[in-house]
């Protein structure tokens, strides 16, 4: 989608603020934490084009102002961590564990995580465990990579686009997303289970992270 000369928020914001959430939740595996950041993105976006900003493809503008909001956040969180560190002389203390923003969730947010199939229809309850096992291998790529993954075979976006939003060359983005590929495959399969017990092939790696594309909400 390529700006206008007067833009319509209303429908720049409906278009897009379904495939930006999703993006920030994949990105991050919190929905909490994208449900924060894009709202703050379209705020951002607001006084952009109210102060008169032009651009060549607003989804790609987005999606650059998201991606940086994410950075951003995940700075600051690592400065607090590593202030909380130092108050506790260099470690977590006895029985605490401290993780980095995006780690793995704790036993609690695991938990309720089962409890909350309870009672679901089978089909329903394959659904979300193979979005679970999605971002779990999502989780094992750089944030580079996680980015051009998502964009490109989630959200469809074209590589010109995609290096709109990471600043970079289309080679660059190419030669990111087959190692992005590649290492979201190895860590899909490898949750997914040995031959046998669920392991999925390259294809059908793909097909499922492919069925993430645009959807109004984050998956649970």
């Amino acid at each position: 989608m390529t700006a206008e000369a007067d833009p319509d928020l209303d429908n720049i914001y409906a278009a897009n603020v379904g495939p930006v959430r999703n993006y920030l939740y994949r990105l991050s595996g919190s929905r909490e934490l994208a449900e924060d950041l894009v709202q703050e993105v379209f705020y951002r976006a607001m006084l952009q084009f109210l102060a008169g900003v032009r651009v060549r493809y607003i989804s790609a503008w987005l999606y650059r102002i998201a991606r940086n909001l994410y950075r951003d956040h995940c700075r600051r969180a690592m400065n607090r961590r590593e202030i909380s560190l130092e108050g506790l002389g260099g470690d977590g203390g006895p029985g605490r564990a401290v993780r980095a923003p995006g780690g793995r969730p704790d036993e609690t947010s695991t938990e309720r995580a089962c409890l909350s199939r309870v009672g679901l229809p089978e089909v329903e309850v394959l659904r979300r465990e193979t979005c679970d096992s999605i971002n779990a291998a999502l989780r094992t790529l750089t944030e580079n990579q996680r980015t051009a993954l998502i964009l490109r075979d989630i959200e469809g976006l074209s590589y010109e686009e995609i290096a709109e939003v990471m600043v970079v060359s289309v080679g660059a983005v190419k030669s990111c997303l087959h190692r992005a590929r590649r290492s979201f495959i190895r860590a899909y399969e490898l949750i997914e289970g040995p031959e046998g017990e669920g392991k999925v092939s390259r294809r059908n790696a793909r097909d499922d992270l492919r069925r993430g594309r645009g959807p109004s909400r984050p998956l649970p």
